[in-house]
């Protein structure tokens, strides 16, 4: 009887680890955000690939292609280039944080970020404002949508799984219940 129940521990013990571990991914986790909005600087279109940061649920953008007031140059602007921007974007969140994400359209710089005071999305524009305040600029009519790619589980986490099954295999073969 004592024997049963060290063996009936013991499957359960290998049953409910694996449920327990996290996933760890190769390489880094991408984004493919889809941006489009509406306000008094034109209509925009825009789309994104983000990074994500770490075990944070936050993304790093780091590429745009896309369009503001039909002009079909944007060029994506570095973290704090234009009124204090970090693109960032999380999905889990209002996707847009208060820092907003920054890009360049011929010589003028735009500002997209989330006013949480407001609860809208809101446009600067750097002929008209610095945009160093949330609440500068004018709010849009604004959604997005975005796509995890290249979240493919870490090869050493599947080759573990190998081993654990033969041990297992060979515990039931020692014990006779094969």
């Amino acid at each position: 009887m004592q024997r049963f129940v060290r063996a009936l521990v013991v499957l359960s013990a290998l049953l409910v680890l694996p449920l327990t571990a996290k996933n760890a991914y190769a390489g880094s986790i991408t984004l493919e955000i889809s941006m489009a909005w509406y306000g008094p600087y034109g209509t925009g279109v825009v789309d994104l690939m983000a990074v994500k940061q770490g075990t944070a649920t936050e993304y790093t953008i780091d590429s745009a292609v896309g369009t503001q007031g039909g002009a079909h140059a944007i060029s994506l602007l570095g973290p704090g280039a234009y009124g204090g921007n970090d693109n960032l974007f999380d999905p889990q969140g209002t996707g847009l944080d208060s820092s907003g994400l920054a890009f360049q359209v011929g010589s003028t710089d735009y500002k997209i970020y989330y006013n949480p005071v407001a609860q809208n999305v809101f446009e600067c524009w750097s002929a008209l404002t610095t945009c160093t305040t949330v609440g500068n600029g004018v709010p849009l009519n604004f959604s997005s949508s975005s796509t995890v790619l290249n979240a493919m589980p870490e090869p050493s986490s599947i080759l573990l799984l190998f081993p654990g099954l033969i041990g297992f295999g060979a515990f039931i073969r020692w014990k006779g219940w094969a």
